[in-house]
């Protein structure tokens, strides 16, 4: 496994054990299962950065707007089977505790994933 993927999985791990949640919402930008904090934050654990809903930004004021890379999350629709696995998978993810069967599922979101865009 690559260090960048070792330590993505170490802050996803570690933001779960401080009680953050994965969300159905994949990051625009590496299409991983996004990380819901505490304070509603949203947050990719691969790219380490936090993310922005477009919608949300509206409704602040224009001087308060900051987008992450202007684009939103999208909630992936169920459009075939590698996708109905994906979110099957990703639902595991969301309720495993054992942190290899963390790192294992995330590597076969995506390898799917992967599979899906290509």
């Amino acid at each position: 496994m690559k260090r960048d993927d070792e330590e993505s999985l170490q802050r996803g791990a570690k933001l779960l054990l401080e009680g953050a949640t994965l969300g159905m919402e994949h990051c625009p930008q590496c299409k991983m299962p996004i990380y819901i904090l505490r304070d509603k934050t949203l947050y990719c654990a691969t790219c380490d950065v936090k993310l922005v809903k477009e919608e949300d930004l509206k409704k602040k004021d224009n001087d308060e707007k900051v987008r992450a890379d202007n684009k939103k999350p999208t909630k992936r629709k169920t459009a075939s089977p590698i996708q109905a696995k994906i979110d099957q998978l990703a639902k595991q993810l969301e309720e495993e505790t054992d942190p290899e069967k963390m790192v294992e599922l995330a590597e076969t979101i995506k390898k799917l994933e992967n599979i899906r865009d290509s």
